[in-house]
């Protein structure tokens, strides 16, 4: 296997990325893992038990690639490992309540594409080799680059955030469903809604010239309240897309990333690669249609499982994908009850 990740690792470091076109989003995941040790555990110490058991596995797989381990604090004040390779690419392996978690440098599809099996291998194989698995009701969320996704064009942000909340499926049992963590606009209150459009509207007369001007806005006046309860975080954390990154002095002349909570935790690389697949050709289709006039509430998050399957299925296909290529990251079957199902309004 060391022979094989050699290969691979060589292989992508010879390979051209420097020519990109204009839009290349970049994506950053985090890779979950767990087990019933974990999930009964509330204690820190567990979490960084399991975490030495994978940390020691990888350092013996990534000896021969000439990686070197960086141990910094993370968050939660645990101690981390990032492994950086000879071509800058490097992961982080950290821990999160009840789960082991794994971030990894932001890389376009293209890149993805050559890295998947060196991570499938390096970090899934770890996980297996010492008794974790990714499980499908704990969360992956999902990091688009927020300028290398819309080079800096509010109205390519607002479509694709408007289109991503009228699609609120996704966030209601397609990709995954947790209205605490992570509820669709949809379900807030119609003083939220109205927000939104007031938003759409200043953007429209001029009155927003940047995407840090939009999101700030929506931060503070669509994402004030949500449906968590007894949260740490703000109330602009738990929502179904998480713009608090963008909220600080040096963006967009450091690109922050848009954090889509409502994705459930990732069974291999190929599935994060099919999601950057799915949201880069959606990017580029909403780039050929216009600015909305207004944010309609949809009703969808109430529909039938096979309505929503079927909205799904539209979603795929209005980009020239084929749907059935997509079909695995949706559950065969409805997934569990709403967590909450007290809305506002």
């Amino acid at each position: 296997i060391h022979n094989f990740l050699i290969i691979l690792a060589l292989l992508y470091t010879l390979s051209p990325t420097s020519a990109r076109a204009e839009l290349e989003p970049t994506f950053g995941p985090e890779f979950e893992f767990t087990n019933d040790e974990l999930e009964n555990a509330y204690s820190v110490a567990v979490e960084e038990s399991w975490a030495a058991r994978m940390i020691q596995v990888i350092e013996r797989k990534c000896a021969p690639l000439s990686c070197r381990v960086e141990w910094h604090r993370g968050k939660h004040r645990v101690r981390e490992a990032r492994f950086v390779f000879p071509d800058g690419f490097w992961f982080n392996v950290s821990v999160d309540p009840k789960v082991i978690e794994v971030q990894a440098k932001p890389q376009t599809l293209t890149e993805l594409r050559r890295r998947s099996q060196f991570l499938e291998e390096m970090v899934f194989e770890s996980a297996r080799e010492v008794g974790l698995r990714p499980k499908p009701h704990r969360a992956g969320h999902f990091n688009i680059g927020l300028m290398s996704a819309f080079n800096g064009d509010p109205d390519e942000f607002l479509k694709f955030f408007l289109d991503y909340s009228t699609h609120a499926e996704l966030a209601s049992g397609i990709l995954r469903e947790n209205f605490r963590t992570a509820p669709p606009l949809a379900v807030m209150s119609t003083g939220q809604i109205n927000a939104l459009n007031r938003i759409l509207e200043a953007r429209r007369a001029g009155r927003l010239p940047t995407i840090k001007s939009v999101i700030e806005r929506i931060v503070r006046e669509v994402y004030f309240k949500n449906l968590a309860t007894f949260a740490m975080e703000p109330p602009s954390h738990n929502q179904a897309i998480n713009l608090d990154a963008a909220m600080v002095p040096d963006f967009p002349q450091t690109d922050k990333q848009l954090e889509i909570r409502a994705v459930r935790a990732q069974s291999s690389a190929h599935e994060f690669v099919l999601l950057a697949e799915l949201f880069t050709a959606r990017m580029r289709f909403l780039k050929t249609r216009p600015l909305p006039n207004q944010y309609d509430r949809p009703t969808i998050q109430d529909a039938s499982w096979t309505e929503k399957v079927e909205a799904f299925r539209q979603y795929v296909a209005e980009t020239g994908l084929d749907p059935e290529r997509f079909m695995s990251l949706v559950p065969r079957s409805a997934p569990w009850p709403r967590h909450c199902v007290d809305l506002f309004d």
